[in-house]
């Protein structure tokens, strides 16, 4: 339109002492009114005009707002200066501020085709003669226009110097979406999982809809939000959060007590926020919060609870209904020992909920299976293993005792083979195991 454009960051207004930013501001502002008409943009305008009195908020950017305020209020008749802000914290902003504003566009995330589109220019802008493949565009649901462009990029580093193929495009894509994760077991995976088969066919079902969630809303289907696990110590929760990760490719963001919990009021509620808030950045996500009893505990259990509890009690059931109300995708799993101490309010909060037992006889069977295999082994695999799952009928043993048990009968067949020799006479034998075993 012919109009005169300043750019604006918090470096440009922000001076070393109280008072000069405002002065700044003036300048800004008769620029704009002196070379009409003008635009005056500021990007990132969360962290120039952000809500006065809010911790993150310091005297320097209270004297920004105000003195913007009282020269936006000054525009008179036909003075032709346009502000246009740009922020993606909308929240932060000053109420005042937002007022002023007289509209206001929500630029969402590319969908499908748009990425497909994105991606396709990107491709060309480098000089690759090579089209996406068609998958690209569903596989990158959730990233933006620069997360697309980066992705174009990191496919012709990785090909480079030769013609990028489909491979490395999902090569790219995998390495961009685990680029976040918190560290889980790579081989975590649908085979390494004992579980009854109704638990199983669960749990590969909610992996199906988050990993195609915009292509199943599309079609009107209400996508899962949330999913709590119980069960005794040891039955392989932590692992089903590892193994929804690696299945479904998606981010995967992990806290425990200690990310959430600070030593001040008013801090272990901005950290649940801020953990959310990740989530968000980096949908669609799973974000896998363990010991939820230690996490959330019931408030009105006796002894009660204390405040930096409560604090994060409360915040986190306000993010949880922020998932539930926000077009996120950001897929909420917890696991507990003790479902009765999570706090009532939380625990309503979870769209569903898996409690996973001990495993029975079969279920040791192929825990068992899996632990030896691999391993150099002195009998059969198939006829041991149903042996040693025998053996421990009579014990209420979980996944990490069986695994225990194995790694005792490995150090003992160790010691026999530095014993016998060497490296060559090591093998694992059934009466590494004891009990019957031994005695016969």
């Amino acid at each position: 339109m012919g109009c005169d454009f300043q750019m604006l960051s918090l470096a440009d207004l922000k001076e070393q002492k109280v008072g000069a930013s405002g002065k700044r501001v003036r300048e800004v502002w008769d620029r704009a009114r002196t070379h009409q008409p003008a635009i005056i943009f500021l990007d990132e305008c969360d962290g120039i005009l952000g809500r006065r009195g809010a911790a993150e908020t310091d005297a320097f950017a209270t004297d920004i707002v105000q003195a913007f305020l009282a020269e936006w209020d000054g525009i008179r008749g036909n003075a032709q200066v346009w502000v246009i802000g740009a922020t993606n914290r909308r929240d932060m902003l000053d109420d005042a501020i937002l007022s002023r504003f007289g509209w206001e566009i929500e630029l969402k995330l590319p969908g499908e085709d748009d990425r497909r589109q994105i991606l396709s220019q990107e491709v060309q802008a480098l000089g690759l003669l090579m089209e996406a493949p068609l998958e690209a565009a569903a596989l990158t649901q959730g990233m933006s226009g620069r997360d697309l462009k980066q992705l174009a990029i990191s496919v012709r580093a990785i090909a480079y110097p030769a013609e990028p193929t489909r491979e490395h495009f999902l090569d790219a894509i995998g390495s961009a979406r685990k680029s976040h994760n918190t560290k889980v077991d790579g081989k975590a995976g649908w085979e390494t999982l004992v579980l009854e088969d109704a638990i199983l066919d669960r749990l590969k079902l909610i992996c199906a809809l988050l990993r195609d969630a915009e292509k199943w809303q599309a079609q009107k289907v209400s996508i899962p939000r949330s999913l709590l696990l119980a069960g005794p110590s040891g039955v392989g929760k932590t692992q089903v959060a590892r193994t929804l990760a690696n299945e479904s490719g998606l981010t995967f963001l992990a806290a425990t007590t200690a990310d959430v919990k600070a030593n001040y009021l008013g801090q272990s509620g901005n950290r649940v926020k801020l953990l959310f808030e990740r989530a968000r950045s980096n949908a669609p996500a799973i974000l896998f919060l363990d010991e939820l009893d230690v996490i959330a505990p019931d408030r009105a259990a006796a002894g009660g609870s204390d405040q930096l509890t409560d604090e994060i009690v409360g915040q986190l059931l306000q993010e949880m209904d922020g998932i539930n109300v926000r077009d996120s995708h950001v897929f909420l799993v917890a696991a507990t020992n003790h479902l009765e101490r999570i706090d009532a309010a939380v625990r309503s909060r979870f769209q569903e909920k898996l409690v996973i037992p001990l495993p029975d006889r079969n279920a040791r069977i192929r825990l068992l299976t899996n632990l030896l295999t691999g391993k150099k082994i002195g009998f059969s695999l198939n006829d041991g293993a149903v042996l040693l799952a025998d053996q421990t009928k009579d014990r209420a043993l979980n996944g990490r005792d069986l695994e225990g048990w194995v790694q005792a009968a490995e150090q003992k067949a160790l010691l026999r083979a530095l014993q016998d020799g060497g490296p060559e006479n090591f093998a694992i034998g059934l009466e590494d195991f004891g009990g019957q075993f031994q005695m016969q």
